[in-house]
């Protein structure tokens, strides 16, 4: 599980680096979004395990406003 904790700090690494610097939007995009997107595929896979959906419920409604951000960092 350690690994698991180190890659969600880079990706929040990533996030807040891309907060202040606008070169790092795409990047930061990808990341959250690989991230948010795999784990709701493995929810689905594995046959939506009751314990994990909050975090699912949430990664679903977190993918609008990323889509938003995402959509304004490419477009620059």
């Amino acid at each position: 599980m350690h690994h698991r904790a180190a890659l969600f700090f880079a990706v929040l690494v990533a996030c807040v680096w891309a907060a202040f610097d606008p070169g790092g939007r795409k990047l930061a995009t990808l990341l959250a979004a690989i991230s948010m997107l795999s784990f709701l595929f493995l929810y689905l896979t594995y046959g939506r395990p009751a314990p994990l959906a909050t975090i699912a419920l949430v990664d679903l409604i977190g993918l609008v406003p990323l889509a938003w951000a995402g959509w304004h960092a490419f477009q620059q």
